[in-house]
C-alpha cells in the first residue's frame, strides 16, 4: 500500500512542472497584445470572423450633418380636449434641442452639454470653444445658409454650408 501511495505522489510531483512548462510554451506562442475573441458582439465582424460592413447608420448621418435639431412640441388641441374645427392645428414648440457635431448640446440656445453627458453616464468630449455672434453683431452676408429636411418623425436635420 505504501508503494502505491509513494508512486502516486511521485507521478503527481512530476506532472505539475510539466503542466507549468506547457502553459509557458502556450503563452509564448500567442502573439503579444492580442486576446482570444469571445462571444461578445464585435462591430464589423460576422460570426465566422469575416469582415462585414457595420450596420451603423448613425455614423453616416453624423459624417454629413453638422447640427441635429429636435423640436419639443405639444399638441394643445389634444391636451385641451376641445371640439375644434377640422384642420385646426394648435402645435406649440416648447423648446428646440440642438446636438452639434462636436458633441455640444443646447436647449433653446442654453448650453446643457455637461448635464446631458452626466445624464447619459458618458464622459464629455473636449469641445472647442466657438465664438457665437448674434445676427445683430454679424453682417448678413456672413450668416450661414441652412438647408433643412423635416422627416415624418418630427426630427429636423439641418446642414450649414
Amino acid at each position: 500500500m505504501r508503494r502505491i501511495i509513494l508512486g502516486t505522489v511521485a507521478l503527481l510531483a512530476i506532472s505539475f512542472p510539466a503542466q507549468a512548462q506547457n502553459k509557458e510554451a502556450l503563452c509564448q506562442l500567442l502573439p503579444a497584445g492580442q486576446t482570444v475573441p469571445g462571444v461578445n458582439y464585435v462591430p464589423g465582424v460576422d460570426v465566422h470572423g469575416n469582415a462585414v460592413v457595420p450596420a451603423d447608420t448613425n455614423r453616416l448621418i453624423r459624417e454629413h450633418v453638422d447640427v441635429i435639431r429636435i423640436p419639443v412640441q405639444m399638441d394643445l388641441a389634444w391636451n385641451l380636449q376641445q371640439q375644434l374645427p377640422q384642420g385646426t392645428k394648435l402645435d406649440a414648440t416648447l423648446a428646440m434641442i440642438d446636438i452639434y457635431k462636436g458633441g455640444r448640446v443646447e436647449i433653446s440656445g442654453m448650453d446643457v452639454t455637461e448635464a446631458a453627458y452626466t445624464l447619459c453616464g458618458k464622459q464629455q468630449p473636449v469641445i472647442k470653444e466657438e465664438k457665437k455672434m448674434t445676427p445683430a453683431q454679424s453682417p448678413q452676408s456672413l450668416q450661414p445658409q441652412t438647408q433643412k429636411q423635416e422627416p415624418e418623425n418630427g426630427i429636423t436635420w439641418s446642414r450649414e454650408y
